[in-house]
């Protein structure tokens, strides 16, 4: 992938990703309940297609999921500790991705929640509002 300011960015290889299962957590009254997303969520976040961005002290920043789909590729699962967040590190992660599917012609379609401040990041970045419902706002970018 590249590299970005404060750290490197690397490919997953062959770990897997953890899931929750149905084990009471710290506190838990219960078993934890998985919502219909959150059981579906091994199922799209394939490792082939998931990124894990390392900070320069080798330990784990965050990760991200570029999932192709008949149309466009999905920008899926962008999640930065809050500890690198407003560093410029999701931006040149956004960039090099973007670059990536620029150069094969491909538009990216994300989810973002309704009020969420990453939605200023995905804005300059070129994408806009495909639809929108009170929660969810499905934003499209074009290849520049």
């Amino acid at each position: 992938m590249g590299h970005a300011p404060g750290g490197g960015v690397g490919r997953r290889g062959d770990s897997g990703v953890a899931g929750g299962g149905d084990a009471p957590g710290p506190g838990a009254v219960g078993p934890l309940r998985r919502t219909p997303g959150q059981a579906a969520l091994p199922r799209r976040l394939l490792p082939q297609h998931t990124s894990i961005i390392i900070t320069a002290n080798g330990t784990f920043a965050g990760s991200v999921a570029l999932r192709p789909s008949d149309d466009a590729h999905w920008l899926e699962h962008f999640y930065l500790s809050p500890e690198v967040q407003g560093r410029g590190l999701g931006s040149a992660v956004l960039r090099t991705l973007l670059t990536r599917t620029d150069t094969t012609g491909d538009p990216v379609r994300l989810n973002v929640l309704q009020g969420s401040p990453a939605r200023r990041l995905y804005e300059r970045h070129g994408f806009l509002i495909e639809t929108q419902d009170p929660i969810d706002i499905i934003m499209l970018r074009h290849p520049a």
